[in-house]
């Protein structure tokens, strides 16, 4: 029992436990999300609530997974188990029969007759208004918003020094990636497009060997790990969908030209998915609309921009959400601050 105990004590000994917005409660959970949005830190924060906790990383090759079973089935009759953390979990590790559990994993497995039980949780990326909550600055909430543009939304921007930051994303990725790494840099290319999945084959065809086949399989998966998002045009037929990803910032880490305006653009994005996930479409002349209200993401609105987009949208409810808040007739103005820090609601009034 000591050697699976010194495993959690190892795990949590240089590892930032930060709270989320949300818990987890007692029972089986599934966390699932994309790489380095704060899985493993939100179940080893909830392990602090048990007596007996055991934590297991099912990748880590220092593990000989029979004698692991076997020394949790030792605890578990001696009772000196209460909650079971198997992190990458994969399905050769069979699951004891114990009343709390936490498998993580990238997507949801629950689909799976073997873990139909388990409680699926998406865990995503911090919010503007988590970050802010997390951080210890004295900054103001400007400054804190223009680290948060370069860092992105990961919890892994806390864990590290400033000239730590960029190598470890790069890092993080092309361990997530491993072979699809290539393939992943240029798709960041079309971050905030319109595109289809054969614009998308027909590019990287041009800069490397893929089938159409490993392609869409990719997609679907990565979908799955909810590390793009795919966002479909309202009401037509059109395979043009909006591609964006999971962390707005990693151009900043990985593309030698970030645009910023596409960056502004999957950031807006990304706060009103943890509203309103699917909810969420395109049209051809809006970012997004959401229960029949047209928001615009755009870093710096010109009047020449706002005025086109009043006569392309007549008669409807217009957002737009920029950098700093200004005032119009026809349109609500809503600097990025307030649009993440409000209730959408009170945008309306």
């Amino acid at each position: 029992m000591q050697e699976l105990e010194k495993i959690l004590e190892e795990k949590t000994q240089n590892f930032l436990l930060l709270p989320r917005r949300f818990g987890i409660k007692k029972g089986k959970t599934l966390l699932y999300g994309p790489p380095k949005s704060g899985k493993t830190s939100l179940a080893l924060l909830f392990a602090k609530n048990y007596k007996y906790s055991i934590y297991i990383d099912c990748q880590d090759p220092r593990n000989n997974i029979d004698d692991l079973k076997n020394k949790i089935l030792k605890a578990f009759l001696e009772k000196k188990i209460d909650l079971l953390i198997l992190d990458n979990y994969q399905p050769i590790f069979t699951i004891p029969n114990i009343d709390n559990i936490i498998l993580i994993h990238h997507k949801d497995l629950t689909t799976n007759n073997n873990l139909s039980t388990f409680i699926p949780k998406l865990i995503m990326p911090l919010t503007f208004e988590e970050y802010i909550s997390l951080i210890h600055s004295q900054e103001n909430t400007n400054q804190l918003l223009n680290h948060f543009i370069k860092e992105g939304n990961l919890l892994e921007s806390f864990h590290s020094l400033d000239f730590q930051k960029i190598s470890k994303k790069q890092n993080n990725m092309m361990l997530f990636f491993k072979e699809d790494y290539s393939i992943f840099i240029l798709l960041l290319n079309f971050q905030s497009q319109r595109i289809t999945t054969n614009q998308i084959y027909l590019y990287i065809k041009k800069y490397l060997k893929i089938s159409k086949d490993k392609l869409y399989a990719l997609l679907s998966y990565l979908q799955l790990c909810k590390v793009i998002f795919l966002v479909p045009q309202k009401d037509s037929s059109n395979f043009q969908k909006k591609l964006y990803f999971y962390d707005f910032s990693l151009p900043y880490a990985l593309c030698p030209n970030p645009n910023f305006q596409a960056i502004f653009e999957n950031m807006v994005f990304l706060e009103l998915y943890q509203q309103y996930k699917e909810e969420i479409v395109y049209d051809q002349n809006t970012h997004f609309i959401v229960n029949q209200t047209l928001f615009f993401a755009i870093a710096f609105p010109s009047q020449q921009h706002i005025e086109k987009i009043l006569k392309e949208n007549p008669n409807q409810q217009v957002i737009i959400i920029a950098i700093n808040r200004s005032n119009h007739p026809h349109c609500k103005i809503v600097d990025f601050i307030s649009f993440a820090l409000k209730e959408l609601n009170d945008l309306w009034n």
